[in-house]
């Protein structure tokens, strides 16, 4: 077997953070372990693969299976769970191995501290030991407690009006390596959408300006800003205003695409009579 191309847990958790470079990432919304392997195997493709609970029909097990996918090729493997209040689906993430856990529905610094809570273990925070630890990796368990939050990547979801209200005390919370804007959330919550309408809302400058607010503030506190990509266009804009993590969409988006455009080359081929 190939050498992975990954980073350590430790490097990956701090290159993000420090954002010195971006990190393209896929949202992983099929619930199927074969494709999440499919797209782990080759470490060329993306930074990161997110197996998303909150929106997929993953449940426990099924996380597992897709978990261990990813792992298996020591492909960075994050999970967004289904809030801050979901400290369970928190806990279970990290247990079967999870690199880090993107939180959504952040509203207020109570939101925020409840993910510190659940994410890390004492003195940061309160998570609960599990036996036997997926996660180790082979090491003794006082190892692994030792470097566990200095491994374990954290991400907030910025998406909510009251978010951005209090957007300075979120990404000033210790603990938080990342904020990650919900465009379609946010700009639906801000009244874009009954302004502009859909995808009108997306492209409003008042989404815009609140996007780069959200990056000036990341920077001043030296967390990474993060957000979903409209194609590698949008990708380009964001990058321009400081946007570091970058998802490039989902595995079932691309599945999609990549079926029109071969069902149009196939129908090319078609003669007539």
């Amino acid at each position: 077997m190939r050498k992975s191309q990954y980073p350590s847990r430790k490097n990956f958790k701090a290159g993000i953070k420090e954002g010195k470079s971006q990190s393209f990432g896929l949202f992983l919304n099929s619930s199927s372990p074969q494709i999440a392997e499919q797209l782990a195997a080759d470490c060329s493709l993306f930074d990161w693969l997110l197996v998303d609970a909150q929106h997929s029909p993953v449940g426990t097990n099924l996380m597992q299976s897709m978990l261990t996918s990813l792992n298996a090729h020591s492909c960075p493997s994050l999970v967004r769970v289904g809030g801050p209040d979901d400290r369970i689906g928190i806990q279970q993430a990290l247990d079967l191995g999870a690199y880090g856990v993107m939180i959504p529905t952040v509203r207020t610094p109570g939101d925020a501290q409840k993910a510190v809570l659940a994410t890390f273990f004492p003195p940061l925070g309160s998570r609960s030991i599990a036996f036997p630890i997926s996660p180790q990796l082979g090491r003794p368990v006082a190892e692994f407690l030792e470097s566990a939050n200095d491994e374990t990547l954290l991400i907030l979801q910025i998406e909510t009006k009251e978010s951005m209200d209090h957007l300075e005390e979120i990404v000033n919370m210790e603990g938080v390596d990342a904020v990650f804007i919900g465009p379609f959330d946010l700009s639906y919550a801000l009244g874009l959408f009954d302004k502009y309408g859909y995808p009108g809302g997306l492209a409003s400058h008042e989404l815009r300006d609140a996007s780069q607010r959200v990056a000036k503030e990341c920077k001043k506190a030296n967390v990474a800003a993060g957000s979903f990509a409209a194609g590698v266009d949008g990708a380009a804009v964001l990058v321009k205003e400081g946007f570091t993590l970058l998802a490039a969409g989902t595995d079932v988006g691309l599945l999609g695409t990549a079926a029109k455009v071969e069902a149009e080359r196939l129908r090319g081929l078609r003669t007539n009579g």
